[in-house]
Formats: structure tokens, C-alpha cells, sequence
């Protein structure tokens, strides 16, 4: 069913996409490997958010008062308006704000790169476990700016992110 809103009275559209966990049990095809789907996904936010920029200017993202912040799973994708009415975004969400102003304000191609590891124990130590109480391992994505000369940039560290990755 197509909602047809009166010139000026438009609604705000929530689109979702899901994205299958990377398989690295096989060989995935592409030098991005099994994050080719997040890579996709990630610049298609981005072009989103060049297209929002195009027709309003926005704040540059350091500027924002917009802070780091996550709720595993990280499930939500921001675009800029929504990042700037809720506050506070998550990694992809902040990378993708800040290669979108890169390239409207400044034309600097950056992108974005996913960092990655498996992890075993949690900050403290000690082994993670499933409800089951089997051992767990959790892969742990995280994406940053990449710029032309090789350069990382990391959004949400500089926006509150604390620990190392």
C-alpha cells in the first residue's frame, strides 16, 4: 500500500536492511571478502548522506555535538538528520557522516575500512560464555575513515569511544 501525503505534509521513512553476519568458513570472492555486503551498505549510507548535504548544510560532524555511543547489536544505520536528532551514533554511522562531508565540503575521497577481530574474553579476562555456559567467541566489526595517503581516522574515538579496539 502506496500513502500519498499532501504536498508539504511528507512523513519520515524508515528503511531496513538486513545484512547476513560475514561467513568466514568460505572463501568469499572480491578482495573485500566476506564484508563486501557491510562495504556496500556503508556507501550507500554514505551517498545518502552527500545527497542530504546537497540539499541542506549541515554542521561538519566534530562540530555537531553529536558523541559516540553503542547498543549492541548495532543495529541501527543513521543518516545525518536522524544522527543529528538523536545525538549520538555508532561507528558506521559516524564514518558515514564524516566521508560524506570530506568529500561535499572538502572533495577529499576518503572511505570507509572495517577493522575486525574475533574475540574470546571479555575486558577483564575472562572467557566469554553462552547462556549454556559453552564458550563463545563474538566477532567484533569496527569502521573507520581511510583517507588517500592511507591515513585511519577514527570518528568514534574522537567522539567518545573509550578503550582500544
Amino acid at each position: 500500500m502506496v500513502q500519498v501525503h499532501p504536498p508539504g505534509r511528507m512523513s519520515r521513512t524508515q528503511i531496513y536492511l538486513n545484512i547476513e553476519r560475514p561467513d568466514f568458513t568460505n572463501k568469499a570472492q572480491g578482495k573485500r571478502g566476506p564484508f563486501a555486503p557491510i562495504i556496500m551498505a556503508l556507501q550507500t549510507l554514505v551517498s545518502i548522506n552527500l545527497w542530504q548535504l546537497r540539499q541542506k548544510n549541515y554542521p561538519l560532524l566534530y562540530d555537531s555535538g553529536i558523541f559516540y555511543r553503542t547498543i549492541p547489536p548495532a543495529r541501527q544505520w543513521y543518516d545525518i538528520p536522524t544522527l543529528l536528532k538523536v545525538g549520538y551514533g555508532d561507528c558506521k554511522n559516524l564514518v558515514a557522516y564524516r566521508v560524506a562531508e570530506l568529500k561535499h565540503y572538502y572533495n577529499i575521497d576518503t572511505k570507509p575500512c572495517i577493522k575486525w577481530k574475533f574475540i574470546k574474553e571479555d575486558r577483564d579476562g575472562h572467557p566469554l560464555i553462552d547462556a549454556d555456559g559453552d564458550p563463545l567467541t563474538i566477532l567484533l566489526i569496527h569502521v573507520m575513515v581511510l583517507w588517500p595517503n592511507g591515513t585511519i581516522e577514527d570518528p568514534s574515538k574522537i567522539l567518545g569511544m573509550g578503550g582500544e579496539y
